[in-house]
Formats: structure tokens, sequence, C-alpha cells
């Protein structure tokens, strides 16, 4: 049995695309999304990335015939260009060339723009923050070596990195309270692995640079990421210190400013986003509700067992 079938590939895609529209619709439903929980959402995007990026069929696969889908719909797929080549090798070979030139572009920009923050840690060394660091580090501790850099050329906080981490601040005025808060979520990032989830799905969406639905699925996963970072921070602050917080990702976020895609940002200007990081914050306290939960893990567990279980196949095309 061949691995790897169109009607396969093609059933996964389905599938993957019903996942990011129950995702993007449970995500902008603020008290489903609370019920449902962030971590859930979470592990259930990982498990579809991580399928994507395994497409094949298991030896169980189920071959479903499609009465309504005839061959000849698809016959151009075979139809020969030159020699043995097809059309569906023109396509294959299109795909892995474009996506291999998005990721070499991806991995050049990345080195350039670190090496950019190597200049700025030189040039601006930030010791001023040393107290406030090692502060926070005695309530998060990492094993992680990393820099703070201050400038002038960095509009907003953030942090990027992954064997040597950079926490990245403006060259601006910060109370001691705003730093506390800046610098601990910016090492809840580092601590959770955040980068390397966010390298993860980059990579995919370049992989899958044709498929519309991977950029919603990116950004939804992106919006997790900062949430369930949030999530972590708030849990065990006081009332006040969670608006102290709150009021900190406002005041960061004033500015419309072009995010880098390497960072991952303190704030960002989307007001709706805003509105959803503020509205899960603030009910924090929120109980999961298990039913709905349920519900919702069942439906995803139906879509990956679907998807690593059947393979569309075509009733043959009669002149």
């Amino acid at each position: 049995m061949n691995i790897f079938t169109v009607g396969g590939f093609l059933e996964l895609l389905k599938i993957s695309s019903i996942f990011v529209l129950i995702l993007f619709i449970t995500m902008n439903i603020h008290n489903f999304f609370c019920s449902v929980g962030i971590n859930t959402l979470f592990l259930a995007c990982v498990i579809l990335g991580f399928r994507l990026l395994v497409p094949f069929n298991l030896p169980i696969t189920l071959k479903i015939t499609c009465p309504f889908l005839i061959s000849s719909l698809f016959d151009w797929f075979d139809w020969v260009i030159y020699s043995s080549i097809k059309v569906y090798h023109l396509l294959i070979f299109v795909w892995i060339f474009v996506a291999t030139v998005k990721i070499v572009k991806l991995y050049i920009d990345y080195k350039q723009f670190i090496c950019l923050l190597w200049a700025l840690s030189k040039a601006a060394p930030s010791f001023q923050f040393v107290d406030t660091l090692k502060k926070v580090l005695k309530e998060i501790p990492l094993k992680s070596n990393f820099t703070i850099i201050v400038s002038d050329q960095i509009k907003h906080p953030f942090v990027v990195g992954l064997k040597k981490i950079f926490i990245a601040l403006p060259l601006k005025e910060y109370s001691e309270v705003q730093l506390r808060h800046i610098i601990s979520h910016e090492l809840l990032h580092v601590k959770s692995f955040d980068f390397l989830w966010k390298a993860f799905f980059e990579l995919l969406s370049l992989i899958y640079w044709w498929f519309p639905l991977m950029y919603l699925l990116k950004k939804q996963f992106f919006r997790l990421l900062e949430i369930r970072n949030d999530s972590k921070y708030v849990d065990g602050l006081t009332p006040s210190e969670q608006y102290s917080y709150l009021s900190c990702i406002l005041n960061e976020s004033e500015t419309n400013y072009s995010y880098n895609r390497f960072v991952l940002a303190f704030s960002t200007y989307s007001r709706s986003f805003l509105s959803q990081r503020f509205f899960m914050i603030l009910n924090q306290e929120s109980k999961i509700n298990v039913k709905i939960q349920f519900v919702n893990l069942l439906i995803y567990l139906i879509l990956f067992i679907l998807s690593i279980s059947i393979s569309i196949s075509f009733v043959p095309h009669t002149p």
C-alpha cells in the first residue's frame, strides 16, 4: 500500500480546514473560549501541526469511493508534459522549490536580525535593569543565557532567540512595576519554549505556502501562545496587580508598529486581540466547563482519527 496518496492528502486538507474553522470560531467567542480552555486548544493545534508535517497514510487506511467525484476531474494530474514528466511532477517540484526558497530566505533574514541584536547589545549595555532582573529570576529561574537590550531602534518589548536569548526594550522610562511585568512576561515565554513553537508553525506555514487556511491557523496559534503566557503570569496575582499588568500591555500598544515575524512581542496594536487578552486575563478564575471541553475534545479526536484512516478514491472515468 502507498503511504502517500492524493486522496488521503486531500482528506487531510479537508479535515484540517474544518479544524481551523472550529478553532477560529472557538477563539472568537470569548465565553466559549474560556469554557474550552487554553491548554486544550494549544494541544490540539500542536497535534494538527505535526499531522500536517507528516501527511502520510496508515496501513489501516480505509478507501472510500465518492460516486459524485469521477477521476476525469483529476485526469489532468496525469497529463504528460514532456517524456515521462507529468503535471503532478511539476506541481510537486514547484511546491518543494518555493518552500525551499522561502525557508532559506527566512533563515538568512533571521541570522541578519540576530546579528543586528548582537550589535545593539554591544553598543548599549543595560546595567540599569540588573536589580529588577535578579528579582524576577528568583521567581522564574532559568538556565538559558540571555541578554537585555535597550535601544532607540527598538519600538516595543520583545523576546527572541534559541541558544542565546535576547530581551529587547525600547529606550524609554519604565517604572519598577512595569519592568517587572515585561521581563517576567518575556522570561515565561522562554521557560515555556514558546519561541520553538512559534518557529515550528512559521516553518509549517512556509511548507504549506499555497494553503490559505494555514496562515489562519498560524495566526490563531500565535494568539494562543500570548494568551497562554498571560494566563501563566497572572495566575496568583492580586486584582490590583492584574490591572497594573493590563495597563502595561495597553501602554505598549499605543503605537501602530509593524511587528517582526521572528519575535514574541509583549503587546500588539490589534484591538480585537487586545480585547481578547483582557477578557481572558480578567476571567482567569472562570472554571472550564467539563461538558463543553469533553465535546470539543471529542470533535478534535474524531477529526484526527479521520485524518489518519480515510483516503478518497474516485469513480473511474468512462468516455
